[in-house]
């Protein structure tokens, strides 16, 4: 049950200041800025960028990029302010995301995950602390452990407005999952969505459910989906048919699909409105 802070005597509101995190303090301080008892004030630097990594023996690096730092002799516990980009690599369910965070104000608006297994935790850990809507998702090389993941990243505020969707090699869930889960979220903000080093797996999605996503998004929308090497161009070619030839026809324009396997590349335009 909540217990308001006025009702914290003096003394006991310092010894929360005292317990906080450098996260925690800010959160206090924005809510009650003139609260006798949450100060010293609680100071931010600015970052551009922030990347988590677990190395080779298990262990957690951090590295902060291109922003300001405390002074050497400053015996705070200073917060970062993430204000661009946030990368997380070769993260698994045992990494808990919410102890690398205690000292970083997520404010980026461009996130990469890159050779991860990410659980639902992970999922929900990050929505509850991104503080501005995210405008670009990278995934590469990435497993999530539950389907719900997709729907989970969708239906959360700070995605509704996303400009970007690039996912590398997809594993689980496929890209029929994203797709849906835009749909069911109506986001309607995308520029693009590319898919990188695809496997045929790719065409295995509802041709209606395309369809409706697709003429969701902007007049400019490109989708891009890049075959892996090995891919065979007819089996390529035989599929685009499959699914896209009741809606789409061979032609290039502002929103198109594009396929690109080996030296082949498949562009295709939605059909007059009519005939969809």
């Amino acid at each position: 049950m909540p217990y308001p802070l006025e009702k914290l005597k003096y003394g006991l509101r310092q010894r929360l200041r005292e317990l906080t995190t450098p996260a925690e303090t800010y959160a206090l301080q924005i809510a009650a800025p003139n609260m006798a008892g949450l100060q010293p004030i609680q100071k931010v630097y600015w970052v551009q960028a922030v990347t988590l990594k677990i190395d080779e023996e298990g262990r957690v690096q951090r590295r902060l990029f291109d922003g300001i730092q405390p002074p050497e002799t400053s015996q705070e516990k200073p917060l970062f302010e993430n204000c661009t980009r946030f990368t997380v690599k070769n993260f698994k369910p045992i990494h808990k995301l919410s102890m690398y965070l205690d000292d970083i104000l997520l404010t980026a608006t461009n996130l990469t995950f890159q050779d991860c297994v990410l659980d639902t935790t992970f999922v929900q850990t990050l929505i509850n602390s991104v503080k501005k809507p995210i405008k670009w998702i990278n995934i590469y090389n990435c497993r999530f452990t539950d389907e719900n993941a997709a729907k989970m990243i969708c239906n959360s505020p700070a995605f509704r407005t996303l400009d970007a969707f690039n996912i590398e090699m997809p594993m689980f869930p496929g890209i029929s999952s994203w797709i849906e889960a835009f749909v069911e979220a109506e986001i309607t903000s995308l520029q693009t969505f590319n898919v990188l080093k695809a496997s045929i797996s790719v065409f295995e999605m509802n041709k209606d459910i395309f369809l409706k996503f697709f003429k969701a998004q902007c007049e400019n929308f490109k989708v891009f989906i890049m075959m892996d090497f090995d891919t065979d161009v007819e089996d390529v070619e035989h599929l685009c048919i499959d699914l896209f030839g009741e809606h789409f026809y061979s032609e290039e324009s502002e929103k198109t699909v594009s396929i690109s396997c080996q030296d082949t590349q498949f562009i295709l335009t939605l059909k007059n409105p009519s005939q969809t």
